[in-house]
């Protein structure tokens, strides 16, 4: 992964994920599936551009078990080939998010626990993935996936679950 400034002070660039998973460029998120051990995970005035040819790249893996967050924070593809800008499919993602914008992958965003995940996303961008988000179908446990979309705007995408 190559560094350099930019929206905000930080900036994350991809290079060499293949099609294989929805891989992170950035991860913060304990184990495989999560954990409540995530406590208070923010990230905050950042851009993490996927690069090109990296369809497989996910730009953010996050949990924030009971608080977290994430603001000011671009999340973009490249060439408009990455899998997932922000990947939030690992257990109890519970957080703020606010001033987020998402552009070019294949899938904006993924909400898919099962379990113990409540996220509210505020004043925030998803702009021309294919598929604006999806919720839920990772059939991980008992409970669900609860979001609140405030003041989202969805351009160029298809913004059903």
């Amino acid at each position: 992964m190559k560094a350099r400034v930019a929206r905000g002070r930080s900036f994350a660039w991809a290079k060499g994920f293949d099609t294989a998973t929805n891989k992170p460029v950035v991860s913060f998120a304990m184990l495989l599936r999560g954990s409540n051990v995530n406590q208070g995970n923010f990230v905050e005035n950042l851009t993490i551009d996927t690069g090109k040819s990296n369809p497989g790249a996910a730009a953010l893996l996050w949990s924030g078990s009971n608080y977290g967050g994430i603001r000011n924070v671009t999340l973009r593809s490249g060439d408009g080939n990455g899998a997932v800008g922000l990947d939030l499919t690992v257990n109890n993602v519970c957080g703020y998010v606010r001033d987020l914008e998402i552009a070019g992958f294949r899938t904006g965003f993924v909400m898919a626990a099962g379990r113990e995940s409540v996220l509210t996303m505020e004043d925030s961008s998803v702009r021309s993935c294919k598929l604006g988000f999806r919720l839920g179908g990772n059939d991980s446990g008992a409970g669900a996936d609860l979001l609140t979309l405030l003041d989202v705007d969805f351009e160029n995408v298809a913004p059903k679950c």
